[in-house]
Order: structure tokens, then C-alpha cells, then sequence
């Protein structure tokens, strides 16, 4: 079982990070093509913004997520069927037309287990579609967090949350259990953060953060956003963040 590294407020979420489903999710579900009927498993569901919109579009979807309180909002908000699940221990047996995954995968750190589980989950002539953090990702806000950490005394190297794979690695994990790539591409985003750099770290920066009272935490967050305010904050003063995505379609061959 992983253990949960990030405390999930779905409102925050929303506020600080809606550009995830908003903005990120709008190219990898033209990808997935969600066909009515279907049966779809999306992997890492989160507060089901995206999930809601496989089912609109006729398909039979299950959510699942590691976190109990993004999985209570997309039952309550959406009514989906939605699961609190370790993504790196999926037990479906050739369940789903489509692995569906935003946004998640970086958070698991086991990639092999991750293939696996969707390998068995998938029916022959399944697809597996995704996106996700890539190799670079929040390159400079993770190496600024390292450095005000160090300030204070803290190796933050180990309490960094995600893994961030190459395209090459992605291949390479995909074609062991027999997928079939029919495209994958690494991509550079840069959403506005609505809340800055402050904002991003109380989303999704918890692990960072654990060693110091928490009285205090907000004033080392401070600090690493002036040290970015150079590199990511632009002339009219708008916050973007500095995203690698890497996106694939790969298909579980029939025979």
C-alpha cells in the first residue's frame, strides 16, 4: 500500500490547481475518444471533474484514487462510482475497454507494478491512456524547494513526492508487458498558478514541508517563491508553473 503524502482539500484543489482537469485534460480525453458503452477505469480519478465527463459521453467508468477525500467528493458532487484504491495494486481481471490516467502516475512511484495492474485490468485489445508528470517536470520549483530547505537544515531530497519518468522509460515499462505504443510525446505546459507558488506548495507540497511547525511553514514557502519570482513570475506579475507532460496511447495487443 503507498502511503498518502499529500492531504487532499478537493476545494483547495480546485482553486489553486483547477487548470489539472480544466487545462491538462482536455487533449488526453480527446485521445482517450470514450465510446458509449465502454467500460472505463480512470486511474488516479481525483475529485472526478474529468471522470464525470467519460460518463456523459456514455461510457461506464469506475474511479478509483488513493485519497478517501477526493474519492468522497467525486461520489458526492457527481455520484460516480469511485473507490479509494492504491493504483500501484489494481486486482481487476480484463475488466476495461480503456486505463484512463490524468494527472496521477507521478504520484506512484512502482512503474512496473502500475503496468502490470493495468495490463491485467484491460480486455484483450484494450487502451491504455495517459497523462502525467515527465522527466523535468517542476524542475525549477523542486530544485528551489531543495535549496530553502537546506537553508534550514532539511535534506529535502528524499521527501520529494514524485517520480518523474522519461518517454524512454515509459517504453520501455510499457513494451515489458506487451503494449503496443501508438504514441507518446513529452510536452511543455505553463498554467497560470492562480495562487503562485504559495498556492502550489499548500496543494500538492505537503511532504516538503513535515519537519517544520506548522506555524512556520507558510514563511519558508514565502522564501522559495521569492527565489522564483525571477524564473516564474512574468512581467505583469501572473505566476506560471513549469510543466513537462509526457502523453501516450498504448493498446494491449488481441493475441
Amino acid at each position: 500500500m503507498v502511503v498518502e503524502l499529500n492531504t487532499w482539500d478537493p476545494a483547495q484543489y480546485n482553486k489553486a490547481a483547477g487548470y489539472v482537469a480544466r487545462e491538462f485534460g482536455v487533449d488526453v480525453l480527446n485521445l482517450l475518444k470514450p465510446q458509449p458503452g465502454e467500460a472505463i477505469l480512470d486511474l488516479g480519478c481525483g475529485d472526478g471533474v474529468l471522470t464525470a465527463e467519460i460518463v456523459a459521453a456514455g461510457a461506464n467508468v469506475i474511479g478509483v484514487d488513493s485519497s478517501a477525500e477526493m474519492v468522497e467528493h467525486a461520489r458526492s458532487k457527481f455520484g460516480l462510482e469511485a473507490f479509494v484504491v492504491d493504483g500501484q495494486a489494481l486486482t481487476f481481471e480484463h475488466k476495461f475497454d480503456a486505463v484512463f490516467s490524468n494527472a496521477a502516475l507521478h504520484w506512484m512511484p512502482d512503474t512496473n507494478r502500475i503496468v502490470q495492474g493495468v495490463r491485467r485490468a484491460l480486455k484483450p485489445g484494450g487502451r491504455f491512456v495517459v497523462e502525467c508528470g515527465g522527466f523535468g517536470n517542476l524542475a525549477s520549483i523542486v530544485t528551489a524547494t531543495q535549496a530553502v530547505l537546506a537553508r534550514h537544515g532539511i535534506d529535502g531530497r528524499a521527501k520529494i513526492p514524485w517520480t518523474f519518468r522519461t518517454v524512454d522509460e515509459w517504453k520501455e515499462a510499457l513494451a515489458a508487458e506487451g503494449f503496443q505504443v501508438i504514441a507518446i510525446s513529452s510536452i511543455a505546459k505553463q498554467p497560470v498558478l492562480q495562487d503562485g507558488v504559495v498556492g502550489f506548495l499548500k496543494t500538492f507540497g505537503d511532504n516538503f514541508f513535515v519537519d517544520i511547525p506548522v506555524d512556520g511553514r507558510e514563511a519558508v514557502m514565502r522564501e522559495i517563491e521569492d527565489l522564483l519570482s525571477w524564473s516564474l513570475r512574468d512581467s505583469h506579475g501572473v505566476w506560471r508553473g513549469d510543466y513537462i507532460r509526457v502523453r501516450f496511447e498504448a493498446v494491449l495487443p488481441i493475441s
